[in-house]
């Protein structure tokens, strides 16, 4: 059990985590868009800290992804775009290029195999890829990684459309300025494991 690691570890851990998600109201990042943007407005003026068994698995994605990353000498990996004119900005960061192709890395539990297989790639993680692809120009592939076995998925940008993704981006700066919670994307695991179900609810 996580709990029982030393005090000072556990500490190390959250601050590590938590502050990952300290945001800037003018910089809105790709992957706030590409889920319930209510929920992305409450993180932003409401947030949580976030529980140590989900911070531990957040923590171990992060060390797999600085030292995967650290094979690539690469220092274009971000980049911003303009949301229209409001002196804004949509901001994202790749992973690793490896020569003509971008990789996404998600590191999943073993039992995501069975979603894949059934489902396909998330619909998120896609628009997330095709996102980079589109702004750098290369081709993409999502790298599923999971204690047992690496699951790589070809993903195209034929069908991105970049202003889906900017009005989102604006719909949610405008939230956050005018602090007025934009409409809630009615979702069954979304919201069933969203910390901010009461406050939706209320909100309605």
């Amino acid at each position: 059990m996580i709990e029982l690691l030393p005090e000072k570890i556990k500490q190390h851990i959250l601050n590590t985590v938590n502050n990952q998600f300290k945001k800037d109201p003018d910089r809105i990042s790709v992957t706030e868009i590409l889920y319930c943007l209510r929920k992305a407005y409450l993180r932003r003026i409401n947030p949580k800290p976030i529980p140590l068994n989900q911070a531990w698995r957040i923590y171990i994605g992060t060390i797999i992804h600085r030292d995967l990353e650290r094979l690539y000498d690469d220092e274009d990996k971000k980049f911003e775009i303009p949301i229209y004119n409001t002196g804004a900005v949509l901001v994202g960061k790749y992973d690793i290029l490896d020569g003509d192709t971008i990789y996404e890395l998600k590191v999943v539990d073993d039992n995501y195999d069975y979603f894949l297989s059934k489902n396909g790639p998330s619909k998120e993680y896609v628009e997330q890829l095709q996102f980079y692809m589109h702004n750098k120009k290369k081709k993409g592939k999502l790298a599923y990684l999971m204690h047992k076995k690496v699951k790589i998925i070809d993903v195209d940008s034929k069908d991105f459309d970049i202003n889906k993704l900017l009005r989102r981006a604006l719909i949610l700066w405008e939230a956050i300025k005018e602090k007025k919670p934009p409409g809630k994307t009615l979702s069954k695991w979304q919201c069933k494991t969203c910390e901010y179900k009461e406050e939706c609810m209320k909100l309605g």
